[in-house]
């Protein structure tokens, strides 16, 4: 809670600041001429910038974005309104005051600027807590001090006016120590830049935040030359969108390289879930169709050598199968099935007619679909009746879905009685994976005594998760 009062104080302290420059800088557009003129417009322009800059730093971007970033942006803010008020009124003997408070804030901005990145580095580097290391703590003993300094010499001018004064008139001057203005400011950013080529970090990461203490340092001869154009407040600010630029490009790329682990991580657990259903869907007619084979080898061995044929081939299938986890072709799964449905004709002679209807071919479907279904209007159907029945396997097709459905004449169930998942769990795992994987659903239609109809249908624009 405290953490976003600061941070709401921050913004809403820019937004101030920036509305009343722009108003001042308009009231002031038709008096004021030169290089003040263009000194006005330039902190303008780096309100415009630090502006966007705040407001990025909210919503969703506001645990990415330390708060002495979000500070140095209110100093390097009070720095171009303060420039604006030292440019406007300078000149202007009722407002003696107010240029001379517009002065020490420039100054003491700069001043707090210069000692603020000092901890926005060691944020950025991880060392806040690293105050245990004599070299960092004896480094923030000397911030401490320079900064401390600094403001005193800032000070101490109001009274004897060695940095600067300003006259009856309301004009600025400079005075004989001028340039002591400057040396806490460059001491403080010296010590930034030796603490950023100090650390082992990319060297496109010390080049980014080493602009904000070079940029001043290089600027300053023309800051000197020419003060009321205000090229320091551009630099710093150029400075501060630099590196919320790179830093917010760097942590896109992070966020994006933790999205692709993620979704790698979903996609093994999706195949190791795909693959524990697919184990747990056995041949249950395993064990009929070989004692069925034993008997066929005392009575027909042609017989018995076809059938072991079609059961290492629909073995070696299902194992095949079973290795899959994404989506197979429904030729392939055909395959499978001709197999089965052999074996089943063989086991149960004449009480099971099998019929095939296939029209469509052209599409794919999740591994070991059909054949549970089939096995399920085998044994589950067409056994329970004493006569037996027939099954038919349709494979259609309309303008938006691929069909298949599996019907048989068989016992058939009561729809409304609770099912028991652990006793159908081949039904399950086949409803479950059609959704996982293709978003095809799986509807049953029975009636006791007259037969069961299941019926798959598979989009035709399906997205699985596997294939998305």
């Amino acid at each position: 809670m405290w953490k976003q009062l600061k941070h709401a104080w921050l913004l809403v302290s820019n937004l101030i600041l920036a509305l009343s420059g722009f108003m001042i800088f308009l009231w002031s557009s038709n008096t004021v001429e030169g290089e003040a003129f263009l000194g006005s417009f330039a902190a303008v322009f780096c309100m415009a910038i630090l502006v966007i800059l705040s407001i990025s730093c909210v919503g969703e971007k506001a645990q990415e974005v330390s708060f002495w970033y979000r500070l140095l942006l209110l100093l390097d803010m009070i720095l171009a309104w303060s420039g604006i008020i030292t440019t406007t009124f300078d000149g202007y003997p009722k407002l003696v005051e107010l240029n001379h408070f517009g002065e020490i804030l420039l100054f003491g901005s700069i001043i707090l600027l210069s000692y603020f990145y000092w901890f926005y580095i060691r944020t950025e580097i991880g060392d806040v807590n690293s105050i245990e290391q004599p070299r960092l703590r004896r480094g923030s003993r000397y911030m401490d001090i320079v900064r401390t300094i600094s403001i005193l010499i800032l000070l101490f001018n109001r009274k004897f006016g060695f940095l600067f004064w300003i006259d009856k008139a309301g004009i600025y001057h400079r005075g004989n120590f001028f340039p002591l203005s400057w040396v806490g400011p460059v001491l403080l950013l010296v010590a930034c830049g030796i603490l950023i080529l100090q650390q082992k970090l990319p060297v496109s990461w010390k080049l980014v935040h080493l602009s904000y203490p070079i940029l001043p340092l290089v600027i300053y001869p023309f800051q000197v030359i020419h003060e009321k154009m205000m090229p320091l407040n551009i630099g710093i600010t150029l400075a501060l969108l630099l590196m919320y630029c790179v830093n917010y490009m760097d942590r896109r790329k992070v966020l994006l390289q933790q999205k692709e682990i993620l979704a790698i991580q979903q996609r093994e657990m999706l195949e190791m879930e795909i693959q524990l259903m697919i184990s747990q869907i056995q041949p249950h007619f395993l064990y009929n169709t070989i004692a069925m084979i034993r008997g066929l080898c005392r009575e027909d061995a042609a017989a018995a050598a076809d059938s072991l044929g079609y059961l290492s081939s629909f073995l070696r299938g299902s194992l095949h199968m079973m290795q899959r986890t994404d989506c197979v072709t429904i030729a392939e799964e055909l395959k499978l099935v001709e197999a089965y449905m052999y074996l089943e004709q063989k086991r149960f002679g004449d009480r099971l007619e099998y019929i095939e209807d296939i029209e469509d071919v052209e599409f794919e479907l999740p591994a070991l679909t059909i054949e549970p279904l089939l096995e399920n209007a085998v044994h589950h159907g067409i056994e329970e009746k004493e006569e037996g029945g027939m099954v038919l396997l349709e494979v259609t097709e309309d303008a938006l879905y691929n069909i298949i459905r599996i019907s048989d004449d068989g016992a058939g169930f009561d729809t409304t009685a609770p099912i028991d998942t652990k006793k159908h769990i081949g039904m399950t795992n086949v409803k479950e994976r059609l959704w996982k994987m293709c978003r095809g659903t799986l509807q049953f239609e029975s009636t006791v005594g007259e037969g069961t109809i299941a019926t798959i249908r598979i989009p035709k624009n399906k997205i699985g998760p596997l294939q998305s």
